[in-house]
């Protein structure tokens, strides 16, 4: 029988441990099946809703740590997930596409990106968001994968932000669209729909208006194991308060 479970990155910061500690925690409450791995730059973390804890010196960016520890999984299918995401319901029914797919992935929301983003779509089909990774181990994931890790080292550490040509996310989606590595060595691959599986906080308002909030089953944004609530409400109230300007 496949091995499943999902790997957290935690590094730079303790803040992160602590995110994948609330992570994984909603992961088990609502899937007590799969298994969980962090991956840390931080000694002697323990804690019960990991099933393993692997430690990795602090020596390279996290973002750097995030590809490599997506290559050394110890599970047969893997999904991996940026710390800062909550899980509100049963997600065990993914893990059956990599009975057929290699890798699967989730779009990033389209939006007019500035100091306070305006939402346009659910999906940039441009560009992927790669807080969410699902796959499978195979020869054909590893060399994906390795390509990735390969064009991310090339980065300095002290130059990667996130938004930036440096992040992880930005390397990839340079590689696909220049490289075509997706269609590389008969890579099979699909996309998941980020409104259910990787909500980011752009699309949470134009979701509850579409009537689809109860569908999101992967919340993803920063401090979701702090103030959750508090924070949707501000950013519903904001959303209707700007729908309801008149257009000039």
């Amino acid at each position: 029988m496949k091995t499943k479970g999902v790997i957290y990155t935690a590094g730079g910061d303790i803040s992160f441990v602590k995110e994948a500690i609330f992570s994984a925690r909603t992961l088990k409450k609502h899937n007590p099946g799969l298994k969980t791995t962090l991956f840390t730059t931080f000694k002697g973390i323990k804690n019960k809703f990991f099933d393993q804890i692997i430690y990795h010196p602090p020596t390279m960016h996290p973002m750097k740590y995030k590809i490599i520890d997506m290559l050394n999984s110890p599970y047969d299918y893997t999904l991996y997930l940026d710390t800062d995401t909550m899980i509100t319901d049963k997600i065990y029914e993914i893990f059956d596409f990599l009975l057929i797919y290699d890798i699967g992935f989730t779009h990033r929301v389209k939006a007019k990106w500035s100091k306070h983003p305006e939402f346009i779509d659910y999906i940039d089909f441009e560009t992927i968001q790669t807080g969410f990774l699902l796959f499978r181990k195979n020869e054909r994931v590893i060399n994906f994968l390795k390509a990735w890790n390969e064009e991310m080292q090339k980065n300095p550490d002290k130059e990667i932000r996130s938004g930036l040509p440096t992040g992880d996310q930005a390397t990839l989606n340079r590689l696909i669209k220049e490289k075509d590595l997706l269609n590389l060595n008969g890579l099979k691959y699909f996309f998941l729909p980020n409104k259910v599986y990787n909500a980011r906080p752009w699309l949470w308002a134009q979701a509850k208006k579409d009537g689809e909030w109860k569908q999101i089953k992967i919340f993803h944004d920063h401090n979701l194991n702090k103030n959750l609530w508090q924070k949707i409400n501000t950013i519903l109230i904001k959303a209707r308060h700007k729908m309801s300007k008149p257009r000039t």
